[in-house]
């Protein structure tokens, strides 16, 4: 729990605002994708003081989500939908969630070893490797 309020510096957002951004983002670019009304709207997810909170948020976004990226088709991939106050491709707002994504797991990264602890991306690499017969 106290983790989720660890920051590595004073300039950067604690580990649960860090989850907390990635849940804001989720629910504004897949309900966008979607084309339907942002179910986060007015709630701003940094703010959550709580693991349970930040883990909520976290969930649900990914539920908004998991809906965008299953309707997602080659046929309406590059289909324009408004996304703020543009019109970009379905298939190219996905794409820079899973490039958000990407960029946000590696800036937690120096959370964790921070704390001594071992990334998850790396633990399975080091589990695989272990396995007889691992590369």
């Amino acid at each position: 729990e106290a983790d989720y309020g660890f920051m590595i510096t004073k300039d950067v957002r604690t580990f649960g605002q860090l989850f907390g951004h990635v849940a804001n983002s989720q629910f504004n670019a897949c309900s966008a994708a979607q084309g339907i009304a942002n179910p986060n709207q007015g709630t701003d997810n940094e703010k959550k003081t709580t693991k349970a909170e930040f883990v909520k948020a976290l969930a649900d976004s990914f539920a908004v989500c998991d809906a965008a990226f299953k309707m997602l088709t080659d046929a309406n991939a590059t289909e324009l939908v408004k996304q703020g106050n543009n019109m970009v491709a379905r298939g190219s707002i996905l794409a820079g969630v899973i490039g958000h994504n990407n960029e946000m797991y590696g800036t937690a990264i120096p959370y964790y070893r921070s704390k001594g602890l071992v990334p998850p991306s790396t633990e399975r690499m080091q589990q695989m490797m272990r396995k007889p017969g691992g590369n």
